[in-house]
C-alpha cells in the first residue's frame, strides 16, 4: 500500500510527446482555486485539473440536493505538474479543502470524488488519505458512453462497501 508513512517519490511524465520523467529544475507555483456550489446534503468534490468538469454530470449521479466543492486551476491541462512541489502544493490545498468540508458539514457518511487530474496527483491524493480524519470516499470515473460511474472506494468499512 502506498501511503504517507513510507518514503515514496511519485513522478509525472513530462509532456505527451516525450519519454522524459525528469522534473524541471525551476519551480513555478501553481495557484489552486477552490469554490463551492450549492447547499445540498450530498457532498461532491470536483477535482477539475486536467480539464473542466461539467457540474451537470455530477448532479445526474447525485441529484440536485448536492453541494459541490471544486478544486481547479486557472487553465486546466494535463501537463502542469512539472515539479514535485506542485504535488506538495496540491496536497496542502486538498487538506485545506477537506478540512473546510468537515468544518462545514461535520463527519459525513461519504464524500463523492469526481476527478479529472494528472495520474501523479491522483496517486498522491490517495496516499494522503487519513481514515481517522476524513470521511470514506467514493471515486468516480468518467466513461464517454455512460457518464460518471463508481470506480474506487477509499476508506470505510465492509458495510459501506456492500452498497456498490
Amino acid at each position: 500500500m502506498l501511503n504517507d508513512k513510507y518514503a515514496v517519490d511519485v513522478f509525472q511524465r513530462q509532456g505527451r510527446n516525450t519519454d522524459s520523467w525528469e522534473w524541471e529544475k525551476d519551480y513555478t507555483p501553481i495557484e489552486f482555486l477552490t469554490s463551492k456550489i450549492g447547499t445540498g446534503k450530498n457532498i461532491a468534490v470536483s477535482l477539475a485539473l486536467s480539464t473542466p468538469i461539467d457540474e451537470k454530470g455530477i448532479y445526474s449521479v447525485l441529484g440536485d440536493d448536492t453541494t459541490i466543492y471544486r478544486l481547479t486551476i486557472a487553465s486546466p491541462n494535463r501537463d502542469f505538474v512539472t515539479h514535485p512541489h506542485v504535488a506538495d502544493d496540491f496536497i496542502m490545498k486538498t487538506h485545506e479543502l477537506l478540512g473546510q468540508i468537515r468544518h462545514e458539514n461535520g463527519q459525513i457518511a461519504e464524500l463523492h470524488i469526481f476527478p479529472a487530474m494528472p495520474v501523479s496527483l491522483a496517486v498522491r491524493f490517495g496516499m494522503n488519505y487519513m481514515p481517522k480524519l476524513y470521511s470514506p470516499m467514493l471515486v468516480y470515473d468518467y466513461m464517454q458512453t455512460m457518464g460518471f460511474i463508481p470506480a474506487l472506494r477509499i476508506g470505510g468499512t465492509y458495510e459501506t462497501e456492500k452498497r456498490i
